[in-house]
């Protein structure tokens, strides 16, 4: 198994918690994101190759694996994971919050990065969305069109043929646990979700035989330290929690 983590870390600097989140769970690859941090390693795992060091997206991984970086944009960075004899693109996305800009900025980075995906068949994409898996932003056909389900690979709209992506986070959404999301705001609008899955994980219809659906989580304790603090994130640490999940080596 490839084990592969990403968490948003609202600018914040945790090194020893971000040690411990990859000792615990035996993590391959660590996107971090809002990571202002100029970690050359952590743990075991190092910094991977990058084009622009200015970017807050940021790959780490550990030896046996081999990351060649593919695009390299101001809300997502792709890179080619090579192990063994498989080989698939592996992206981190930070799309513009909704309280900062238009659907049209949003819609613009979207399109961009459905551009460099094109000549790909075996992706994932993985980071904060800023938008929930029911959002238009994950749903429409137009955008990513991520579905909660794998049996649908294309859809027609008007004769135009649509490549169907597979969301698995949509599973978080009968978490009795009390904790069924990633990313916590209360607000005083009349429309409120207090817990919200912005962090998520799609996957292009060529890969989902090598996801392990069963690894999928989002974690909320490392080591012994909580990551939420009266029913909320503890925000100390970050405003998100971060998603682990890991691909098979073969199917």
């Amino acid at each position: 198994m490839i084990n592969i983590c990403f968490w948003n870390i609202n600018k914040k600097k945790n090194k020893k918690i971000l040690e411990n989140l990859i000792l615990e769970n035996n993590i391959d690859i660590l996107i971090l994101i809002e990571d202002i941090n100029n970690y050359s390693k952590i743990g075991n795992l190092k910094k991977a190759e990058f084009i622009n060091p200015e970017k807050d997206i940021k790959f780490y991984h550990n030896n046996k694996l081999y990351l060649s970086c593919s695009n390299d944009q101001e809300k997502y960075k792709g890179y080619k994971v090579n192990y063994k004899n498989n080989t698939f693109y592996l992206f981190g996305v930070h799309l513009p919050s909704k309280l900062h800009s238009s659907e049209r900025t949003r819609n613009l980075v979207i399109s961009a990065l459905k551009t460099d995906l094109k000549d790909k068949e075996k992706y994932i994409i993985c980071g904060d969305f800023n938008s929930n898996p029911f959002d238009e932003t994950l749903i429409s056909a137009d955008s990513f069109s991520a579905l909660p389900c794998t049996s649908k690979r294309k859809r027609t709209i008007c004769g135009i043929k649509c490549e169907n992506l597979y969301n698995p986070m949509w599973k978080f959404f009968d978490d009795f646990e009390k904790i069924p999301g990633t990313y916590y705001y209360d607000s005083s609008d009349a429309i409120n979700y207090y817990w919200n899955t912005f962090d998520q994980v799609l996957l292009s219809y060529n890969i989902i035989k090598l996801f392990n659906n069963e690894s999928l989580k989002i974690i909320k304790k490392v080591c012994d330290r909580s990551l939420i603090k009266n029913n909320k994130i503890d925000k100390t640490i970050s405003d998100h929690l971060p998603v682990l999940f890991s691909i098979k080596e073969d199917i």
